[in-house]
């Protein structure tokens, strides 16, 4: 309904807001299957999440705490609430952004999953507009993507405290207070640089039998 009074609901399937520029009402939500926002913006307060996904998908969401027990949080566009975050971000359907207004915190097992390009800089992005809360023990930096030596900014905050417990092997971390930004750096695994240094030292030798 879009005149603001709460409706109780509890979603193992697919919920989606597919048409209208304005505000439509969903209170005191429990979500286990798809709610999709495709137009103007779904407005979650009371919003639980323990399984299945919240998808951006052209529309926007509003809210207090949305509150991802586990599942993910996907899509292009903007969250205007506070996020506390057991499961899964992943910005955009493939390299995309994606604000969030207020905090976003993750739990133990929450994970932050960005895309990088492997032609240029781009990556997916997320923006926080308030604290950005890295604390807790178990949580993680997943990536994927990239070209060995290029820098990706993938996040941008306002404030934060922490930093991620878990990153996928093959990248530097850069938490950069004064910018306010995260950024990640594809960089050789100990492995391959074994396998660059003796490829390295064999065509040097080549070269010199060659003589």
């Amino acid at each position: 309904n879009t005149d603001g009074s709460a409706t109780l609901v509890s979603n193992s399937g697919t919920l989606a807001k597919t048409g209208g520029t304005g505000t439509s009402y969903v209170d005191d939500l429990v979500n286990t299957g798809t709610v999709k926002a495709q137009s103007g913006t779904l407005s979650l307060f009371g919003y639980i999440q323990t399984a299945g996904s919240t998808d951006l998908d052209g529309g926007g969401i509003s809210g207090s705490v949305l509150d991802f027990q586990g599942g993910s949080l996907i899509g292009n566009g903007t969250v205007d609430a506070s996020v506390a975050m057991a499961g899964v971000i992943s910005p955009g359907h493939s390299i995309g952004a994606l604000t969030i207004i207020g905090d976003a915190t993750f739990a133990s097992g929450g994970t932050l999953q960005i895309e990088l390009s492997n032609l240029d800089n781009t990556s997916d992005l997320l923006t926080v507009g308030g604290l950005l809360d890295l604390t807790a023990a178990g949580d993680h930096l997943n990536l994927t993507g990239g070209i060995l030596g290029q820098t990706y900014t993938i996040a941008g905050f306002n404030n934060i405290t922490g930093q991620f417990d878990h990153v996928t092997s093959g990248y530097d971390v850069t938490y950069d207070l004064g910018n306010k930004l995260i950024s990640v750096t594809a960089v050789p695994e100990p492995g391959t640089l074994g396998v660059l240094a003796m490829a390295g030292l064999t065509l040097l030798r080549r070269r010199r039998n060659r003589r």
